[in-house]
């Protein structure tokens, strides 16, 4: 995220839109914080190792957490 702000600011068209700009990476920072660092912990809690989620999966391993079951441990692939 640092080096993608750093670039931003070179670019002289971002410099012309700060607005826009920071809208975007207020965007970004609400996606990463409310959704890649959720489905980390929860990929952690059931066990899920593989990367990325398969859209398939990630129902499955949303509600495994809610349930509070851990069916993916000690599985190498998906």
């Amino acid at each position: 995220m640092e080096e993608l702000i750093l670039n931003l600011v070179e670019k002289t068209g971002a410099r012309r839109r700060p607005g826009k700009v920071q809208e975007h990476l207020d965007e970004l920072k609400h996606f990463w914080k409310h959704e890649a660092l959720t489905l980390a912990k929860v990929r952690k809690a059931t066990g899920y190792t593989a990367w990325p989620v398969p859209q398939y999966q990630s129902d499955l391993v949303f509600l495994s957490y809610r349930a509070g079951v851990s069916p993916f441990e000690n599985e190498s692939a998906h």
